[in-house]
C-alpha cells in the first residue's frame, strides 16, 4: 500500500452492501418495515462502521488509563493539539484497513505516545500506510503506560 493509497479513506466492503440491501428489504414491509430495519441496525452493525467503532473505543480506553496514570495528563487538551490530531487520523485510516493485533497495537502505541507529547517525526508519515516505523517504535517497547 502507497502512502497516498493510505489516506483514503477505507470502502465499504460487501458485507456493508449486503446490511444495506438487507435493510431496505425489511424497510419495504408495510407497517413493521421501519422498527424492524431499526432493530436490525442496533443487532447488526455494518462491518466498517464495527471497525471504525472497536478502534475508537480502543483508543479511549487507552486514553482513560493514561489519564488515570500520568499526573497532569488531561485527555481533554488532545483536541487542541495539532500533533496528537494528526496522528490520530492518520492511524484511524490505516487501522481502519487492518485486522491484525500486531498492527493495530503498535498505532495504538503511537497514538499514545503522541497523545503524551512524544513527537514520532516525520519518518511516520511517509510509512504510516505500511505500518513499519510504528510497528519498529512499538516493538522497542515505546509504550508509556
Amino acid at each position: 500500500m502507497s502512502a497516498e493509497d493510505s489516506l483514503k479513506p477505507p470502502k465499504p466492503t460487501r458485507g456493508d452492501a449486503l446490511y444495506a440491501l438487507v435493510k431496505a428489504g425489511i424497510s419495504a414491509v408495510p407497517q413493521l418495515g421501519g422498527p424492524a430495519s431499526e432493530l436490525l441496525a442496533l443487532v447488526i452493525a455494518p462491518p466498517l462502521k464495527k471497525r471504525q467503532v472497536d478502534w475508537m473505543n480502543r483508543v479511549a480506553e487507552c486514553l482513560k488509563e493514561l489519564e488515570s496514570k500520568v499526573d497532569g495528563f488531561n485527555m481533554e487538551t488532545l483536541r487542541d493539539n495539532p500533533l496528537f490530531v494528526t496522528a490520530i487520523l492518520h492511524a484511524t485510516t490505516v487501522a481502519l484497513r487492518n485486522h491484525q493485533e500486531e498492527k493495530l497495537q503498535a498505532l495504538q502505541n503511537a497514538v499514545l505516545n503522541t497523545a503524551r507529547g512524544i513527537d514520532l517525526g516525520k519518518s511516520a508519515d511517509s510509512v504510516l500506510g505500511t505500518c513499519g516505523f510504528f510497528h519498529t517504535y512499538a516493538s522497542q517497547g515505546a509504550r508509556l503506560l
